[in-house]
C-alpha cells in the first residue's frame, strides 16, 4: 500500500454580511485545455452538463464557478485537490443565517439547525465558523474572495479568472506511473491507461466539488498529531455536526482514532462515519471505501455520484449545513428518500490523500 498526498490552500478572512440568495442553483466548471487529453472522452462537457446538473437540480441555492484542471506533468500525486477561499463569521451569524435559509417542509433542516445549541459548542478561544466562498454566499453573507487558476486570491468569484474553488487531479501519465492506474469516463468511452484497474474521473471531481461547497473540516495534521488549522475553536460547519456519541461532539481532543460520525440530531443517528485519525487523510471524509463520493480512498473500478452514495449522506451534510433541497411538491424521488432517511434509525478529500 502506498499514500500520496497534495496539499490544500486555505485563504481566511473576516466577512460581512450581505450577498443575495440565487433561486436556482448553478454550479459552472471551467476547463483546462489538459483535461480532454483523452481525444476520445469529452470530459469537459459532461462536467458542464451532467454533473453540473447534478448538484443544480439537486440543490436550489448551490451556485459555484468552478476551475478544473490537470497537474503540470510530475508536479501531481494521488488523486487530487482543491483550493478554495475561506472566511469566518460568528457562531451566531452562522447560525442565524442558516436558520433563516431553512428549506421550506425540509425536516433534514429543521432537525440539523434544531440541533445547534444558542452558543458555539466547540471548545476552544476561536468562536468563528469557518466557510468557503460557496456556503457563505449561499447564505447570504458576502463574501467577495475567490482564487485564480494559478492560486492567488481574486475579488470577483464567478467573473474572469476568478473562482469559487480550483480542482487540480493527478495528470493522467503520473497517476499511471505512481498508481499503476489511470481515469476511465463511465459511459464515454476512453481510458488514460492500458490498465483494467482505473478511478472514475467525474466521481474524483465531485468529490472535489463538495469541498469546495463546504464539506471541509477545520481538523487536519501535522507532524503525526491532530491539530485545528484553524486556528483554536474555529470550526466549520461540517464540524458542528460531528458526534462521538449522542449529545457528544467529537473535535480535536478525540481526534485520535475514535468513532466520529456526521448526525443531525444530536449524535443520535449515525448517518456515516469520518475519518478520524492523524493519518493525513481529510478529516471531513468518510472513513469508509467505496460506498460514498467523499470516501478518503479512491475506489477503482467504482462509480459514485452523490445522488446515489449509501445513505444519500453527501445530500444530508451539504442540506445541513445550508444548501436548500427544492420544494416539497418538485422533490419527486428524491424528497420521498430523503424523508423516509430523515426517520430511519441507523446502528451505528480536494481530498489531500487517496490510498491503494
Amino acid at each position: 500500500m502506498k499514500a500520496f498526498r497534495s496539499q490544500r490552500t486555505i485563504f481566511l478572512a473576516l466577512a460581512a454580511l450581505g450577498a443575495t440568495l440565487s433561486a436556482f442553483g448553478n454550479i459552472t466548471y471551467t476547463c483546462n485545455a489538459n483535461i480532454n487529453g483523452d481525444s476520445t472522452v469529452n470530459a469537459c462537457g459532461t462536467l458542464q452538463t451532467t454533473i453540473a446538473g447534478l448538484y443544480s437540480s439537486t440543490f436550489s441555492n448551490a451556485n459555484a464557478s468552478i476551475f478544473i484542471q490537470f497537474a503540470a506533468n510530475g508536479s501531481g500525486s494521488g488523486l487530487g485537490g482543491s483550493n478554495q477561499f475561506v472566511g469566518s463569521v460568528p457562531y451566531a451569524t452562522y447560525k442565524t443565517q442558516l436558520t433563516s435559509h431553512e428549506g421550506p417542509g425540509d425536516a433534514n433542516d429543521v432537525t440539523a439547525v434544531g440541533s445547534l445549541p444558542a452558543t458555539d459548542p466547540i471548545p476552544g478561544a476561536g468562536g468563528n465558523i469557518v466557510l468557503t466562498t460557496a456556503l457563505a454566499n449561499a447564505l447570504g453573507i458576502g463574501f467577495t474572495n475567490g482564487i485564480t487558476n494559478a492560486g492567488a486570491s481574486c475579488n470577483t468569484p464567478g467573473v474572469g479568472n476568478c473562482y469559487d474553488g480550483v480542482i487540480t487531479l493527478n495528470d493522467p501519465v503520473d497517476l499511471n506511473a505512481q498508481l499503476t492506474q489511470g481515469y476511465t469516463y463511465r459511459g464515454l468511452g476512453g481510458s488514460t491507461t492500458g490498465t483494467v484497474n482505473n478511478y472514475d474521473f467525474f466521481s474524483v471531481a465531485e468529490h472535489e466539488t463538495d469541498e469546495i461547497l463546504g464539506t471541509i473540516s477545520s481538523l487536519g495534521t501535522s507532524a503525526g498529531a491532530p491539530v485545528d488549522r484553524l486556528g483554536a475553536g474555529n470550526a466549520t460547519p461540517v464540524d458542528l455536526f460531528r458526534y462521538s456519541a449522542a449529545n457528544t461532539r467529537s473535535f480535536l481532543a478525540t481526534a485520535n482514532g475514535t468513532l466520529a460520525y456526521f448526525s443531525i440530531d444530536s449524535g443520535n443517528t449515525n448517518i456515516a462515519p469520518y475519518n478520524n485519525s492523524p493519518n493525513n487523510n481529510d478529516y471531513g471524509d468518510w472513513s469508509t471505501n467505496c460506498s460514498r463520493v467523499q470516501d478518503m480512498q479512491g475506489c477503482l473500478n467504482s462509480t459514485l455520484d452523490i445522488t446515489n452514495d449509501t445513505n444519500l449522506a453527501e445530500i444530508r451534510v451539504l442540506d445541513a449545513i445550508g444548501y436548500n433541497l427544492p420544494e416539497p411538491a418538485t422533490m419527486g424521488l428524491l424528497g420521498a428518500s430523503l424523508a423516509a432517511l430523515a426517520f430511519a434509525q441507523f446502528h451505528r478529500r480536494r481530498s489531500q490523500k487517496f490510498t491503494t
